[in-house]
């Protein structure tokens, strides 16, 4: 068998061989999470009534002759990932629910149905399956949506896997797209720090996506789920732009280290014209008990994101952190 593979993989030349094992043979740990985004794109499908799929936070659909367009979203929340066996359940139910909300609130859409499918050993506790449950049930109680169904099936550990819908005004869903030189770079909440605690007790930002979709000012919005370095990263996109971030802002918040690569915080990021800044912020800060941080500005360049301190200005190299897997 191995003469034959060999005798077959001499007939390729160097370029086609590397695009065989590159295509083939690469699980997924080795390509990373966005490699495998951009990969499982290709079988999407496209439609009339898609307004934005693959790409963004939420997938936007309009229905003929609707008042509104709809968000779509979904997340997993598996144990030994995203919390431990001894987690209380309240809390797990608290995350599993939060991250989808979290979601809808970066699109600036009110939460509206919700379906969660339980993965879990048949020797699980009903009592902690029923804690999970009251902890989604407090979170959508307080910010909307309602839990209306699902599927519970077998497995070796405890997984939750939501989906979610929203509902936003037409054309007006806040998307990753439309970041501008110029524009000043924001934080709902501090970064950086998440392990002690608050990846599991953060409170999804629906109130304020909404207002801030509102104002009119926004230019783009994101969540940071994967860290300010790699949800920025998403905002510039493709474009030729690059960021410049306070070295002393974030130092404030935790470090600089955790504020750009810990994850997880589920703050609202999102960029704004310089001209509006001040006015945003006032008005912000009279109606929501924790201010807005102000992190820096994007800049004309080639994508990079730089930390600046008072004395120096420090290019930021990714340090190829995987997501996920």
């Amino acid at each position: 068998m191995a003469i034959k593979l060999a005798l077959e993989l001499s007939r390729f030349g160097v370029r086609d061989m590397n695009m065989f094992f590159g295509r083939w043979m690469s699980d997924l740990g080795s390509l990373g999470e966005e490699q495998v985004i951009q990969r499982l794109a290709s079988f999407a499908g496209a439609h009339g009534n898609l307004l934005t799929g693959i790409g963004d936070d939420c997938a936007v659909c309009r229905a003929a002759g609707s008042t509104t367009d709809q968000v779509f979203t979904s997340d997993a929340t598996v144990e030994g990932i995203h919390f431990l066996e001894d987690t209380a359940p309240v809390r797990i139910g608290h995350k599993a629910v939060g991250r989808v909300l979290s979601d809808v609130a970066s699109m600036g859409a009110d939460p509206e149905w919700f379906l969660v499918n339980v993965v879990a050993p048949s020797t699980l506790d009903m009592q902690v399956l029923e804690g999970v449950y009251a902890g989604m049930r407090e979170r959508l109680d307080l910010l909307g949506g309602v839990l209306i169904g699902g599927d519970l099936t077998e497995g070796e550990r405890l997984s939750l896997h939501l989906f979610g819908t929203g509902r936003v005004p037409l054309d007006a869903a806040l998307l990753r797209s439309g970041v501008q030189e110029g524009d000043l770079i924001w934080s709902t909440g501090a970064l950086g720090g998440s392990g002690l605690g608050k990846h599991l007790d953060f409170m999804p930002r629906v109130r304020e996506g909404k207002w801030l979709r509102e104002t009119g000012w926004i230019h783009a919005m994101t969540d940071v789920s994967d860290g300010l370095f790699t949800d920025l990263s998403h905002l510039l996109g493709e474009q030729s732009l690059g960021a410049c971030l306070s070295g002393e802002v974030l130092g404030k918040m935790s470090t600089v280290e955790a504020a750009l690569f810990d994850g997880e915080d589920f703050e609202l990021l999102f960029t704004t014209a310089e001209g509006v800044g001040d006015q945003l912020e006032a008005l912000y800060n009279d109606v929501f008990e924790e201010p807005l941080w102000r992190l820096g500005t994007i800049r004309d360049g080639s994508g990079g994101i730089e930390v600046e301190y008072a004395d120096e200005t420090k290019r930021m190299v990714s340090r190829g952190v995987r997501h996920h897997f």
